[in-house]
């Protein structure tokens, strides 16, 4: 995994991914009154003040509520639950009639469970949709900046017999989450969000609790259903305990020998790491970034081509934005690839940037500690899914060992081959080089790898996303979203005569 930002790119990333200016213009309300569409930080100031004050706002570290809920198809009633706790927890639950549904997100990885299609850790689209709402649950809009997200007014309109003014948070992710606020009260009438399907909730009937106002009345607009939540209690600060948000549980369901299941994966993992040094690939790193209205856009791309000699990988750049580089570039690229082999045949060894250094998940196996195992289907495959976290009994030994261990996050581990076929990790403390001087990534980067059978015989990565939030020297913080995808895998002979050739004839490949 990388960041992308070597010490001469820091700059360039910065400025790049700094927040855009939010323009202001004038629209007509359906009504035929003319507001001044205000800019979006000002309608959020108003939102807070209108809430309680972001003091009392930031007070608030945990919440809980509990009420009854109504299927507005038939009139069938339930249960309603949810429960918050930062830094990011986050459950919903309800029952209405014979139909149950809940969500959760545990710190490591969020679920999903109801009648209709069981219990699931959510991936890809629907898991980014729920960690974003998950910790809009916790933190509202207060962190935006700092979680380098954005915000875009969109416009005046109408929520029922209320005219909201409309706001589009889009997370670092590029999660976009759309708040609408009343106009005259300043408060939050609406909230429209992803979370795997579509889902609205409408909010009225504002009361304060403990100096914060809070609506007792939600309309849910959710799988083609709506209902009527209506509020009994909400809890401000409660004693919650970090199982509320775990993974419903069967008494009936058998759960997976974790130990055995780890001591085999630990031990095919790192012999999977040793054998990829012996495979060349192309690799393509595409990196997005926020437009003018908040939306994330692809920025640019690089291909490199990794091909070997004397046992170190060299990383040879033949193409951007889709396009072979230009003949000149192209030639100048591979005199540096020429030294580099020169050097090694000298027995220099090469100065690999920090950001070029991949991280083995056979080292994530080592510094970690597992828990909640569980059964799943992923890719029409059987899977156990295992959430772990750091070790607090392991020693980092080195920087590579001390970032590591800094992460949290889920592995799905494919049931036949005992090989890891997914990967997300949370950065959930800060990671720093240079004792922060130099750079610092901020907790809450996020990570996610998937790897996949190949001819049946090995197991090698497919594609690896990284959000990062960091700061870099005397630079302001940046934000880093990028997708590398990996392809044309070649099994070289690494015991092949090497000469000083053309970087890609130094070995013999077998293409996949």
């Amino acid at each position: 995994m990388k960041n992308n930002c070597t010490s001469n790119k820091y700059k360039h990333c910065a400025r790049h991914l700094a927040f855009g200016l939010l323009l202001c213009s004038i629209t007509l309300h359906p009504g035929g009154s003319i507001y001044a569409a205000q800019p979006a930080d000002k309608t959020l100031r108003q939102a807070v003040r209108a809430m309680g004050g972001e003091k009392a706002l930031r007070r608030i570290k945990a919440w809980q509520i509990t009420g009854t809920i109504t299927r507005h198809r038939d009139g069938a009633g339930g249960n309603y639950r949810a429960a918050a706790m930062q830094p990011g927890f986050y459950t919903s639950s309800w029952q209405v009639g014979d139909f149950e549904s809940s969500a959760g997100f545990t710190g490591k990885s969020s679920w999903r469970a109801d009648s209709r299609n069981g219990l699931r850790t959510l991936t890809g689209n629907a898991s980014d949709d729920f960690q974003a709402e998950a910790w809009y649950r916790n933190h509202r809009w207060l962190d935006y900046r700092k979680e380098r997200a954005r915000i875009a007014y969109i416009g005046i309109t109408t929520v029922g017999d209320k005219t909201a003014h409309a706001i589009a948070l889009t997370t670092a992710r590029g999660v976009k989450i759309k708040i609408y606020f009343d106009t005259a009260s300043g408060l939050p009438v609406k909230e429209e969000m992803t979370t795997g399907e579509s889902k609205a909730i409408e909010y009225a009937d504002y009361l304060a609790v403990g100096g914060i106002m809070e609506p007792f009345t939600m309309i849910l607009h959710e799988d083609g259903e709506t209902y009527t939540v209506k509020v009994d209690r909400i809890a401000h600060n409660p004693q919650l305990a970090p199982s509320l948000f775990n993974f419903p549980r069967s008494p009936d369901e058998p759960l997976p020998d974790m130990e055995t299941i780890l001591a085999q994966v630990r031990s095919h993992q790192t012999q999977l790491d040793q054998l990829r040094e012996n495979y060349g690939y192309t690799e393509t790193t595409t990196s997005y970034q926020f437009d003018k209205h908040g939306s994330l856009k692809e920025k640019e791309s690089e291909t490199h081509e990794f091909t070997f000699f004397r046992g170190y990988r060299i990383r040879r750049l033949v193409a951007k934005n889709d396009q072979p580089l230009p003949v000149t570039d192209q030639a100048k690229e591979d005199r540096r690839i020429e030294k580099m082999i020169r050097d090694l045949e000298e027995g220099k060894k090469p100065d690999v940037p920090y950001n070029q250094r991949r991280l083995k998940l056979s080292d994530m196996l080592r510094v970690s500690q597992f828990a909640n195992p569980r059964r799943e289907r992923f890719r029409q495959r059987d899977v156990i899914v295992i959430d772990f976290e750091p070790n607090p009994d392991f020693k980092p030994r080195n920087l590579d060992d001390s970032f590591v261990h800094k992460l949290a996050g889920s592995i799905w581990i494919d049931a036949a081959d005992m090989q890891i076929a997914r990967t997300e990790l949370l950065l959930i403390d800060t990671f720093k080089v240079g004792g922060g001087l130099f750079f610092a990534m901020k907790p809450g980067s996020r990570f996610v790898t998937e790897q996949d059978r190949f001819n049946d015989e090995i197991w090698l990565p497919t594609f690896t996303e990284v959000t990062i939030n960091a700061r870099a020297m005397m630079f302001a913080g940046f934000g880093i979203n990028q997708k590398t995808t990996y392809s044309n895998y070649m099994r070289f002979d690494v015991k092949a005569v090497e000469k000083l050739k053309a970087p890609d004839s130094n070995a013999k490949p077998d293409k996949l």
